[in-house]
């Protein structure tokens, strides 16, 4: 995955870069020269995903890694492709997160 794809995630859902590196424990400079890569290193997506305590699939959307226009959803890599069983498995994380997200807010609340 590229950088760029994973800085537009993050813009995307509103999580600022300096505050990602402060929970990786590197500075914003470090993170933003990880993040120019062309093809980031999986360890470093995990790291980033558990900066912002997510799991590793917030990263591969459906939309914007379908790259063959079919129901073939190819991942940017090196020969890496998501199979159906795959998508079923990060669609049930997804949820569980989402399920996980609104109970918390709701705990929050009280």
């Amino acid at each position: 995955m590229k950088g760029e794809t994973v800085k537009e995630f993050l813009k995307k859902s509103g999580i600022p870069l300096n505050k990602v590196a402060e929970k990786m424990g590197e500075t914003p400079q470090n993170l933003q020269s990880m993040l120019r890569a062309d093809d980031i290193k999986t360890g470093v997506l995990e790291r980033i995903a558990a900066a912002i305590n997510k799991n590793l699939y917030f990263f591969y959307d459906d939309e914007s890694q379908n790259i063959n226009g079919d129901n073939n959803t190819a991942v940017q890599g090196n020969g890496n492709h998501i199979d159906s069983s795959t998508k079923e498995f990060l669609a049930l994380l997804r949820k569980k997160d989402e399920q996980i997200d609104r109970l918390i807010s709701l705990l929050e609340r009280k």
